[in-house]
């Protein structure tokens, strides 16, 4: 249930860098993109509270292969400085947190071939 009254974390209905679209709810923060791969169109939910992700895909053999993508766990390489080369491995599954939700979603096309629209404003 969105509560209506709250503005997203970030003060904007897109949040400013990612133009991805973040409502608070009274559990916590919702992501919502959309997708798309060969001419089709879906969505991506993820729900930072419940720590689930939901896709929605036409192709069912596409909806596993990105549903299993965000659901196992793979290594982040964490900035530790400001310096180019100053990085920690660290491992986790993407719906840990938003945050590793968010690479995630950055790698997604160049793992499973699904595009990511950051600026599909649609709920």
């Amino acid at each position: 249930m969105t509560n209506p009254g709250a503005a997203p974390p970030c003060g904007a209905a897109l949040c400013p860098g990612t133009g991805k679209r973040q409502v608070q709810t009274t559990r916590g923060i919702e992501m919502r993109v959309s997708i798309s791969a060969n001419g089709e169109r879906g969505r991506i939910e993820y729900d930072e509270y419940t720590r689930q992700v939901m896709v929605t895909f036409p192709d069912r053999a596409t909806e596993k292969r990105i549903q299993e993508y965000l659901t196992t766990e793979r290594a982040y390489l964490m900035p530790e400085s400001h310096v180019l080369d100053d990085y920690r491995e660290e491992k986790a599954i993407p719906t840990q947190s938003g945050m590793h939700m968010e690479r995630a979603l950055c790698t997604l096309f160049s793992r499973t071939g699904v595009a990511v629209d950051w600026n599909d404003r649609s709920e």
